[in-house]
C-alpha cells in the first residue's frame, strides 16, 4: 500500500489545530506534500548508499532510520524500475533515459549486465584491437543526457534497472505522473475530502507518519513521530466508536 494523502492531511491538520498554527490551505498543504515526499526520497536513498558504502567497509555501527538494509530497499521498492527498454533516438547505440530517472542501478544488453567505463577511456575501448567491446562483453559510458553502449553495434535490447522520481498514485492504485494532491469538494464553505480527484503518494504507507513529520516542520510546527501516532490512534478509535 502506498501512503495515503488524506492521512497525511487529516494527520497535519489535527496537529496544526492543536499548535493553533493558523490554517494551513489545502493548496499549500499539496506543495508541501509533493516537495516532501522528493526529499524524503532523496533522505532514504541517502541512507541506502551510505549503508552500502558501510557494508563494503565491514562497518556494522549504524545511527540511521534503519536499522538493515532490507528496510531500506522495503521503502524505495515502489520506486525501482526493473530492465526497462531503452530507445535511442537517433537509432544509434545512443540512449536516452527515462522522463522519470533518478538514480542508477544497472544496465544490461541482450540480457547481460554491461560494464561501466569512465568517458575518458572512450577511445580505448573504440580503437582496441586485443579485446574490443563484443555482443558478450560490452561497455557503457553515461553523463547526465544519455547513455553510450559500446560495441556500436548495441542499437536495441538494451535495458536500464533505476530508481525513479517519486509521482503519485490513484486512489485506486494506479501509477500517476501526477504528484501527491489532497483534493476537495467545497461544502458550506469548508473543504471535504474529494478521492476523485486525490492523488495518493507513491512511498509506501509506512512513512505517512515521517511525511507528515516533514510537512509539519516546513509549516514550522516540531513533532515527534511518536505524538503522530498517538494522535492517529485516538483519531482512529474515535471513528470507531462513531460508527458503532
Amino acid at each position: 500500500m502506498v501512503a495515503s494523502v488524506n492521512s497525511v492531511y487529516q494527520l497535519v491538520m489535527r496537529r496544526s489545530a492543536k499548535e493553533e498554527n493558523g490554517f494551513i490551505s489545502p493548496e499549500d498543504f499539496n506543495s508541501y506534500a509533493r516537495s516532501n515526499q522528493q526529499k524524503l526520497f532523496q533522505s532514504i536513498y541517502a541512507e541506502y548508499r551510505q549503508y552500502l558504502a558501510n557494508k563494503q567497509r565491514y562497518l556494522t555501527t549504524w545511527k540511521g532510520n534503519y536499522n538493515s538494509l532490507e528496510a531500506i530497499l522495503d521503502d524505495l521498492l515502489p520506486l525501482r524500475r526493473n530492465r526497462v527498454s531503452l530507445t535511442s533516438s537517433t537509432s544509434t547505440n545512443i540512449f536516452q533515459y527515462p522522463s522519470d530517472y533518478a538514480y542508477f542501478v544497472d544496465l544490461e544488453y541482450n540480457s547481460k549486465s554491461v560494464t561501466s567505463v569512465d568517458v575518458s577511456n572512450r577511445a580505448y575501448y573504440v580503437d582496441s584491437y586485443d579485446a574490443p567491446p563484443s555482443a558478450t562483453e560490452a561497455v557503457f559510458i553515461r553523463d547526465y543526457i544519455s547513455i553510450e553502449v559500446l560495441p556500436t553495434t548495441a542499437t536495441s535490447t538494451v535495458t536500464l534497472s533505476y530508481f525513479k522520481l517519486p509521482q503519485g498514485t490513484t486512489t485506486a492504485g494506479a501509477p500517476s505522473t501526477s504528484y501527491p494532491t489532497w483534493g476537495y469538494t467545497a461544502v458550506s464553505g469548508k473543504s471535504v475530502y474529494n478521492s476523485s480527484t486525490s492523488i495518493d503518494f507513491e512511498l509506501p504507507a509506512q512513512l505517512e507518519y515521517r511525511l507528515a513529520t516533514m510537512i509539519l516542520q516546513d509549516v514550522g510546527i516540531e513533532i515527534r513521530e511518536a505524538e503522530l501516532f498517538q494522535m492517529a490512534n485516538v483519531q482512529e478509535q474515535k471513528e470507531t466508536q462513531d460508527i458503532n
